[in-house]
């Protein structure tokens, strides 16, 4: 059954997930798409197939539902391992998609500065970039503040400290804001001070690095 196909993939099996999509009843290709990439994650080969589903699949589900799509890549760079062949091949095909439009974004500057910036890349231009800049520190501080929609308090001088390692960038605000949360739930504390602040810069960079 299900259940048992569900089961046999997270327990390594892949092959069971991808009967189990094979056999659901959807209106657009998503299932072609996931099952493509299950198969690429257990037998490698030729990606310019996976390429292909994955880039269409907005297309066609733009088409079906008579709407502009926009996609959003975070960290975007991480796609120049694939080699400069992957990239052509992933513009070429993004340029066939007349009704999607791309938003792209990565906490890597120079590589992100790479594709987008130097004209060998095959994203040169393709690009409007814009760089996120530090916040103001009022701002900053209700951002951090947001913490307390789930429950969880930053003292004010683990707030200071915060602002003060961070420059106030909204990546590493928000990255600490999730570490603070996640110690907290974990620990089944509701505030957070100085004497846990080790702990969360540690999660901190474990979940961002």
């Amino acid at each position: 059954g299900a259940v048992e196909k569900l089961a046999s993939f997270f327990e390594g099996k892949r092959e069971g997930f991808a009967d189990f999509l094979n056999n659901l009843k959807l209106t657009v290709s998503i299932k072609d798409v996931a099952t493509i990439w299950f198969e690429q994650s257990s037998t490698p080969k030729d990606l310019s197939q996976l390429v292909q589903k994955t880039i269409f699949f907005p297309q066609s589900y733009a088409l079906e539902k008579k709407k502009q799509v926009v996609v959003f890549i975070d960290e975007f760079q991480d796609l120049k391992e694939f080699g400069p062949s992957f990239l052509s091949a992933l513009r070429e095909n993004m340029q066939k998609t007349p009704n999607v439009s791309y938003v792209i974004s990565g906490s890597v500057v120079g590589l992100i500065s790479q594709i987008v910036g130097e004209k060998t890349s095959p994203f040169y231009g393709f690009f409007l970039s814009k760089k996120v800049d530090a916040i103001d520190e009022k701002s900053a501080v209700k951002l951090l503040a947001r913490t307390a929609l789930v429950g969880i308090k930053l003292t004010d001088a683990v707030v200071d400290g915060v602002l003060a390692k961070t420059s106030c960038l909204p990546l590493y605000l928000q990255a600490f804001g999730a570490a603070a949360v996640e110690f907290g739930l974990l620990n089944k504390k509701r505030v957070i001070d100085s004497k846990d602040g080790g702990e969360c810069w540690r999660m901190f960079f474990e979940n961002l690095f």
